[in-house]
């Protein structure tokens, strides 16, 4: 099952156990299925190194790489990220350095945080 299928499943139940509860514990439950819902940094740059590591060894080809790139740091726009986004955006640096992005591909990153 997809990451999105159950993002909504976690929304759904949510959802559910607000009508439950009063007022102030039903805020309380939606940030934390929101923070469930979203990805973990960690995650991404995971999957970041992976499919550049493939491309190193001739496994994708660089339009493949491109495209495999993109998807993961949609990720980022369709789920969030679990943590700040400073301490995100810091945690995508190293990856510039490796080559893995570029520096243009961070400033969209920022801006994908900020939004």
């Amino acid at each position: 099952m997809s990451l999105i299928f159950w993002a909504m499943q976690a929304g759904k139940l949510g959802s559910q156990l607000a009508k439950g509860i009063g007022e102030r514990d039903a805020i309380v439950n939606s940030q934390l299925v929101q923070a469930a819902a979203r990805i973990q940094t960690e995650t991404i740059i995971t999957e970041l190194r992976k499919v550049h590591f493939l491309l190193a060894n001739g496994v994708l080809n660089h339009q493949e790489f491109t495209t495999q790139k993109r998807v993961a740091l949609n990720q980022i726009e369709v789920m969030g990220v679990a943590e700040a986004p400073m301490d995100a955006l810091r945690a995508f640096m190293p990856l510039v350095s490796e080559n893995i992005l570029t520096v243009e591909e961070l400033k969209h990153i920022k801006t994908m945080l900020e939004s």
